[in-house]
């Protein structure tokens, strides 16, 4: 598994050329990619506590009970050891949803907002497919283990550059439904014969 130097996508074995970006595509592999960022969820900030618990689940595949853990307990980092590009993208979609996060790694705040120059969704709501690539590598080593405040403050609150154009909808999650009832109605049973009077 590659990633992209230039945009960070991931890449399919065997490419020449980033479907991303178009970049020349030499053997990268993720050793080579610096994994020491993290992403701190300073506040809610406008985000309803429903719809920021569904975006931990579905975003770092926290449990429900351990993503309204860490927004009780904010600031908290979210998602650890990511490369800087998971780091952005995780960013802005939290951010996009009204979250106030940051971004450090090993050398303290990093100001990703002159990289954040269009929205990591599309216009029905979902993640772009190039965002959605590199969203996928992240794991459970991705998650934080233990439940501790976050003690440094963060300077400057990321906040991406550009205006969404079309407003998020509310945020929907993908939950498992019953089984629908079947169509046909059960068969009735047949009428018991009765014999003639005599």
């Amino acid at each position: 598994m590659a990633y992209c130097t230039n945009c960070g996508a991931l890449l399919a074995s065997g490419v020449n050329f980033c479907p991303n970006c178009g970049q020349a595509v030499p053997v990268v592999t993720t050793g080579n990619v610096r994994s020491d960022y993290q992403v701190v969820l300073l506040s809610r900030g406008t985000c309803t506590k429903s719809v920021a618990v569904d975006i931990l689940s579905d975003l770092l595949g926290y449990t429900d009970a351990e993503a309204t853990q860490i927004i009780n307990n904010v600031p908290m980092a979210t998602a650890i050891d990511l490369t800087a590009v998971q780091a952005q993208y995780v960013a802005q979609a939290m951010s996009e949803y009204g979250m106030e996060v940051a971004v450090y790694n090993a050398n303290g705040y990093v100001d990703m907002t002159t990289n954040a120059t269009t929205s990591v969704f599309d216009n029905s709501g979902s993640f772009l497919s190039s965002v959605a690539a590199v969203l996928t590598g992240i794991t459970i080593g991705n998650r934080i283990s233990r439940y501790e405040r976050w003690a440094k403050p963060a300077p400057v609150v990321f906040r991406p550059t550009y205006r969404r154009t079309v407003p998020l909808t509310t945020y929907r999650r993908y939950r498992t439904v019953a089984a629908p009832r079947p169509v046909v109605a059960p068969p009735r049973p047949a009428p018991v014969s009765r014999p003639a009077p005599a």
